[in-house]
């Protein structure tokens, strides 16, 4: 049963059969596709952004993301989003990683991705939108999670998975 369709998501109650467990009813927030994207300077900065969230009313840190657009490819809304949240386009963008955000109780699967070998072009913000860019070196990023000032769990994420890669592991 559809429980709640808006602009962005859905919320449906249905029935699903638990391995082993019988019926159970479920709440489910029908979420498109969406991107994270991890952009990095020649000079090996992350371009952050410290973005205000009206939903918590805060300023956050934050990597650039969004959601894919109906018909949209992944890999063209990157490029999309980072364009209009950072002013930046990438010479080389690529798919590193992809993760339902939280299964428990949402469809939303998410493509993070590093963009590289970037180009100043100027940032094209939505209306509702208010987004400074920070770039930062990763170390200093890392410190801002460890100190708990980065709270957005697709950019600790982001964040985590990358400085991985880049260690080599």
């Amino acid at each position: 049963m559809l429980a709640y369709k808006g602009r962005k998501f859905s919320v449906r109650v249905v029935e699903k059969h638990i391995p082993g467990r019988g019926k159970a009813l479920l709440e489910i927030v029908e979420y498109p596709e969406s991107v994270v994207i991890v952009p990095v300077l020649d000079d090996g900065r992350i371009v952050l952004l410290r973005q205000y969230r009206g939903t918590v009313d805060e300023w956050l840190y934050e990597l650039p993301a969004g959601t894919v657009e109906p018909g949209e490819d992944p890999d063209h809304c990157a490029a999309r989003e980072l364009r209009e949240e950072t002013g930046y386009e990438a010479g080389t963008l690529r798919r590193v990683a992809t993760y339902y955000v939280s299964p428990g109780y949402s469809t939303e699967l998410q493509h993070l991705y590093v963009a590289q070998k970037l180009s100043l072009r100027g940032q094209q913000l939505d209306e509702d939108e208010a987004i400074e860019v920070e770039p930062m070196e990763l170390n200093e990023a890392l410190k801002l999670l460890w100190d708990g000032r980065i709270r957005d769990l697709k950019t600790i994420a982001g964040l985590l998975i990358y400085s991985v890669r880049a260690s080599g592991i």
